[in-house]
């Protein structure tokens, strides 16, 4: 199933110069420098809920659907690859 036009457009920027692999949802990996001064040294995956709750609540509020949940885009994947014929079963 093709992604629409408006899609692309919202994502470009957050895409933008990141690698064909790199994981979907990614936070910044911060380094203390000194006791008051923390620098972005790179992106590492979210690997948790409570390391992607803040971002994903901004997310929420700027798209206006408060109820959606991360796990919400892992089964609308899911269903669109079904629905687009790709196979469910493990062993292919």
């Amino acid at each position: 199933m093709k992604v629409g036009d408006d899609v692309i457009k919202a994502l470009q920027p957050a895409a933008e110069g990141r690698p064909d692999d790199a994981p979907l949802l990614e936070r910044w990996r911060h380094r203390q420098t000194d006791p008051t001064t923390w620098v972005k040294v790179g992106r590492l995956a979210c690997k948790t809920a409570s390391k992607m709750r803040l971002w994903w609540q901004k997310v929420v509020e700027v798209a206006a659907y408060p109820d959606v949940i991360p796990y919400a885009l892992r089964h609308s994947s899911i269903v669109r690859a079904i629905r687009a014929g790709f196979s469910v079963d493990v062993r292919d």
